[in-house]
């Protein structure tokens, strides 16, 4: 009776690790099985239906941007480079020096221009998300380093639905240019992917679909204290009739022109309330 129940006791340490080892791999396929179902639906959904009436906040849109098209900061610490001075005093002073701000930058580094919100991360420890749809643009915002900023290789979508473009690439040494199709997603869609929608600084840069761009913005679902658009300097028709259809759209939602900051080919507009005040439902209250 005695061997017995030495044996058994031998026996039991060993019956406990073979229990816990079947129950974690149980687990775990479990686990992994449930995560390859959900890749292969929002897979079949991005190829059958490209998301075109899919809702701006649905859940499998968001996902989808989240685990194919945000790409997180780089590894390791910032590279010293040269910054956009003259931006830096207006900037600065437009948020009180402020730092460990949030920053959402729509057409970063187009067409080999300069960065609004790189001197705000890098000097005032702010992170963001950076927006640029063009592959030879989206290179060079990537050789930047920012390593406090998420990148999305989109565009920027003037409905609140998505939608699919082609961007024409010309590589060096070659005469034909190639088509390279990018997803168009609803700003407020990327919001809710960066899991942000209160904004310092929202600078928008969308090839003249700036007011169409803002006029997807559930106003009443963000915040965003800061908003600078892009003025486009080749064509002054155009840029006088734009400014009065955004103060127009932007004033209903609690926001003033402020002609200092505006400067550099942009107009920068200021919410006057404050995050809380800058909402349709608070406006219309």
């Amino acid at each position: 009776m005695g061997v017995k129940t030495i044996s058994v006791q031998r026996f039991l340490p060993f019956c406990a690790f073979v229990a816990t080892f079947t129950i974690v791999m149980t687990i775990l396929v479990c686990s992994t099985d449930m995560r390859t179902r959900r890749y292969h639906r929002l897979l079949n959904l991005s190829l059958e239906s490209d998301f075109q009436n899919v809702a701006q906040e649905d859940p499998q849109l968001i996902a989808f941007i989240r685990e194919r098209h945000l790409r997180p900061p780089p590894m390791g610490h910032s590279k010293r480079v040269n910054l956009d001075i003259e931006a830096i005093p207006e900037i600065g002073e437009l948020f009180g020096w402020k730092k460990g701000g949030v920053f959402v930058e729509g057409g970063a580094y187009r067409h080999n221009s300069s960065s609004e919100t790189e001197w705000l991360e890098r000097a005032l420890h702010w992170r963001g998300l950076l927006i640029q749809p063009d592959p030879q643009d989206f290179r060079l915002l990537l050789s930047r380093n920012r390593t406090r900023s998420h990148a999305a290789n989109v565009c920027l979508s003037p409905t609140p639905n998505p939608k699919q473009v082609s961007f024409r690439e010309v590589p060096k040494n070659v005469s034909d240019p190639q088509l390279t199709k990018v997803h168009c997603f609803p700003l407020y869609s990327l919001l809710l992917a960066y899991n942000t929608t209160t904004i310092d600084f929202l600078s928008l840069k969308a090839e003249k679909a700036e007011l169409q761009v803002l006029k997807t913005l559930p106003f009443s679902r963000v915040r965003i204290k800061v908003i600078s658009v892009l003025n486009p300097p080749d064509d002054k028709q155009y840029g006088n009739a734009l400014l009065v259809l955004l103060m127009r759209l932007l004033s209903v939602h609690g926001y003033k022109l402020n002609r200092y900051a505006s400067i550099n080919n942009r107009w920068v507009f200021v919410c006057s309330r404050g995050y809380s005040g800058c909402s349709a439902l608070r406006v219309n209250q």
